[in-house]
């Protein structure tokens, strides 16, 4: 299980960022604010939540903990 991942922006739209980490880029599932809130090949760090199913397996990264809890309580229900 990851719990964050910080590294170098090295992409960035509105849906999906890739975090730079180490020479391996991440791709993850961002939400518009988050995207909104990074900015290329600048530093980064994005709190992780993975969604491993039989056909995907989906990193969704949040800028702050506060985010990820409310995807968490969302998807949950």
């Amino acid at each position: 299980m990851f719990y964050y991942l910080q590294g170098e922006l090295a992409y960035r739209d509105m849906s999906c960022c890739v975090i730079d980490c180490g020479g391996v880029g991440y791709g993850c599932r961002v939400s518009a604010y988050t995207a909104g809130q990074l900015k290329l090949n600048q530093p980064a760090r994005l709190y992780i939540t993975e969604s491993i199913r039989e056909d995907a397996y989906d990193i969704y990264g949040f800028i702050d903990r506060e985010e990820q809890r409310c995807y968490e309580l969302l998807t949950s229900v």
